[in-house]
C-alpha cells in the first residue's frame, strides 16, 4: 500500500497557482472585496494596481519536511501562489485603495471617486 501512496506524491518542482474565493459588495461610497487567502502572513501578500487592474497575490510556504524523514505521501505543495486580477472601473479612485488582512481573509476597499458617489441636491423654495 505504501508503494502506491509514494507514486501519488505531489510534484514539488512546480508552484501551483490557486484562484482564491472572493465576495464583492458595493455601497454608495465603495466596492469591497473579501478574498480567502489562508495560511500565509501579511508580509507574503501583495496588492497592486497596474494598467487599470487590481492584482492580488500571495504565496504560502510550508516548513520543509525534516531532511531525514522519508515522505510517504504528500498532497500539499511546499509553495502555493494565490492570485486574482480584477479590471477597475473608471469610478474607482485608484489613489484611495485600502487593504487589510485578518484571520486568512484579505479585505480590499475600493473607494469611489467623489463624482461617482450619489449627491444630495438641496431643494429650494
Amino acid at each position: 500500500m505504501l508503494d502506491k501512496l509514494k507514486k501519488n506524491r505531489a510534484t514539488q518542482d512546480r508552484v501551483p497557482v490557486v484562484r482564491p474565493a472572493v465576495d464583492i459588495y458595493e455601497t454608495d461610497k465603495a466596492i469591497c472585496l473579501e478574498v480567502d487567502i489562508p495560511g500565509i502572513t501579511k508580509e507574503d501578500l501583495t496588492v497592486e494596481v497596474r494598467d487599470n487592474s487590481l492584482i492580488l497575490k500571495g504565496v504560502r510556504r510550508r516548513d520543509k519536511v525534516e531532511e531525514k524523514a522519508d515522505v510517504i505521501y504528500q498532497e500539499r505543495y511546499p509553495e502555493v501562489e494565490y492570485r486574482r486580477e480584477f479590471a477597475l472601473s473608471a469610478e474607482v479612485d485608484q489613489q484611495n485603495i485600502q487593504a487589510a488582512y485578518r484571520n486568512g481573509t484579505l479585505t480590499v476597499t475600493l473607494i469611489k471617486k467623489q463624482e461617482a458617489q450619489p449627491q444630495k441636491i438641496a431643494i429650494g423654495e
